[in-house]
C-alpha cells in the first residue's frame, strides 16, 4: 500500500507547525527557549522521516519540492 499522500500530509502539517512556533520570535527569544527548540528539533526529525518514507517512484510528481 503506498502510504505516500499520508506521508505528504504528515510533512505539511509538520512545516506548518514549525511556522506557528517560529512566528513572533526573535533569534534571541527563540534559541533561549529550551523547550521550544527542542520542540522545532523534534518536528525537524519527524519532518525528516516523513521525507524519506515518501515513495522513491511518486517523488517524481514533485519536481519543486527537493
Amino acid at each position: 500500500m503506498d502510504r505516500t499522500p499520508a506521508h505528504m500530509a504528515n510533512m505539511l502539517r509538520f512545516t506548518q507547525e514549525l511556522r506557528s512556533l517560529a512566528k513572533g520570535h526573535t533569534l534571541e527569544s527563540f534559541t533561549s527557549n529550551r523547550v521550544l527548540c527542542l520542540a522545532v528539533e523534534k518536528l525537524f526529525i519527524n519532518l525528516g522521516e516523513a521525507a524519506y518514507r515518501v515513495d522513491s517512484k511518486s517523488v517524481g510528481q514533485w519536481p519543486d519540492i527537493p
